[in-house]
């Protein structure tokens, strides 16, 4: 493949002008070649660690794929990718796996399977749902799944018990379980523009917590556990249906921004707000 980027034995070569040897090569940039399947042969790479497919045409990820065992990074940002082999748990050793803007559905369950997997891209895609085993997640540290179609969150997000970033903006979602409060090692929630009435007062377990992000939802009130966010630096809940904020949010000594665009509130409380919460560096009614 004329223009491929390969990496062996920490030097850098161009195929095709340059030998190497299949099993000394741990990178391979395949990125913007105008790629339509996986490479032909890509399994005899078989020491590959790092596998980038960016900006191609790619519509699946085939089982020869999920044979190089080895792999710690797979980038197929921005394809067509529609399908993924079940096979996807062989990849053990997988770290990084970014699949943002394509034309994914339904991921397979085998998916929840990958134990060392940190960091998951899933952003722009058609997604309807996250699978619901996900036992496997317990290293995972970021999830991004943002503008897909997804209507409701597992209860298995419980096991995602190194989760720092949980980004489902953009959605459908309506309600969010039990298994997210208990997530304390969060310190980014985004759940913008969805459908969630309401917040439980479990939330004030998250206590790491440093970015909420709520806007465009349809809550009327805020839980007073809020309170209990000592660690929160932001909180967004503008386009909601909110009339009034807990007096109780003027204890969270380490809150600078408040966004509250587009509800409610009357010039009344907009100005009982300013005054309690003197201490925040930005409010945006």
């Amino acid at each position: 493949m004329s223009g491929l980027v390969i990496v062996a034995q920490n030097n850098v070569h161009t195929s095709p002008n340059q030998p190497f040897e299949a099993d000394s090569i741990f990178k391979a940039d395949y990125t913007k070649k105008a790629l339509r399947a996986i490479p032909e042969g890509i399994s005899d790479f078989i020491n590959l660690q790092e596998l980038i497919l960016k900006d191609n045409h790619i519509t699946e990820i085939n089982s020869e794929l999920c044979a190089l065992s080895h792999l710690k990074v797979i980038d197929l940002y921005e394809n067509e990718v529609v399908s993924i082999d079940t096979n996807i748990n062989q990849l053990q050793q997988l770290e990084v796996l970014h699949l943002g803007r394509n034309k994914i559905e339904t991921l397979p369950e085998q998916i929840g399977e990958l134990s060392q997997l940190k960091f998951f891209y899933i952003s722009e895609n058609a997604l309807v749902k996250l699978p619901s085993n996900l036992s496997g997640w317990t290293r995972l540290e970021l999830l991004e799944a943002y503008q897909n179609k997804i209507d409701s969150i597992p209860e298995d997000i419980e096991n995602l018990k190194s989760i720092k970033t949980l980004n489902l903006g953009y959605n459908n979602i309506k309600a969010i379980p039990e298994g997210l409060y208990t997530l304390t090692t969060l310190l980014n929630l985004y759940l913008e523009q969805n459908q969630i009435t309401a917040i439980d007062e479990a939330i004030g377990d998250l206590k790491q917590l440093k970015v909420l992000s709520l806007a465009g939802n349809q809550l009327t009130e805020l839980p007073k556990s809020i309170k209990k966010l000592k660690a929160l630096e932001l909180l967004i809940v503008s386009q909601n249906q909110l009339t009034k904020l807990p007096k109780s949010l003027k204890k969270l000594k380490q809150l600078s921004t408040l966004i509250l665009v587009d509800n409610n509130f009357s010039e009344e409380e907009k100005e009982r707000i300013k005054e309690q919460l003197k201490g925040v560096n930005v409010i945006r009614f």
